[in-house]
C-alpha cells in the first residue's frame, strides 16, 4: 500500500511495490522487510485465519517495550501458534523488520493458513 518491501518465499526473493502481491503457502519458510526510507504499509491476508487472531492479540500484550529476552519470547509466542523460526533475518542495506526480529518462519500445521502479501 505504501513503500517498498523485500519478500522471500522459500528460495525466491521479490521486491514488492504498491500494486504488487506475493503468495506464501503454509509450511514454506517466508519473511519480509521494509526497504527504503519512506513509510511502509502492507495488507496481509490469512486464509483460513486459524490461530492468527489469537497470535496477534497475544503479541499486542507485549506492549511497546522490548523484553530483555525478545528473541526467546517471540520464538515461544510463535511456537504456541504453530510457527517456528527457521532462518536468519533478511540481509538488506537499510530496512525495518516486522517486530524488529522478523526471521524466516514457517507454519507447522498444514491446515494453519496461507499468507498473501497484497500491495494496493
Amino acid at each position: 500500500m505504501k513503500g517498498e518491501f523485500i519478500v522471500k518465499v522459500a528460495d525466491t526473493t521479490f521486491t514488492l511495490q504498491p500494486g504488487d502481491s506475493a503468495f506464501a503457502p503454509r509450511t514454506i519458510p517466508h519473511t519480509f522487510a521494509k526497504i527504503g526510507e519512506e513509510e511502509g504499509q502492507m495488507l496481509v491476508l490469512f486464509q483460513p485465519a486459524g490461530m492468527m487472531e489469537a497470535f496477534f492479540k497475544e503479541m499486542s500484550k507485549l506492549g511497546a517495550t522490548i523484553p530483555a529476552n525478545q528473541e526467546q519470547t517471540l520464538k515461544d509466542l510463535w511456537k504456541r501458534h504453530g510457527m517456528e523460526i527457521v532462518g536468519p533475518p533478511l540481509k538488506v542495506q537499510k530496512h525495518e523488520c516486522f517486530c524488529g526480529l522478523m526471521r524466516q518462519f514457517r507454519f507447522l500445521d498444514m491446515m494453519h493458513f496461507n499468507m498473501y502479501f497484497n500491495f494496493i
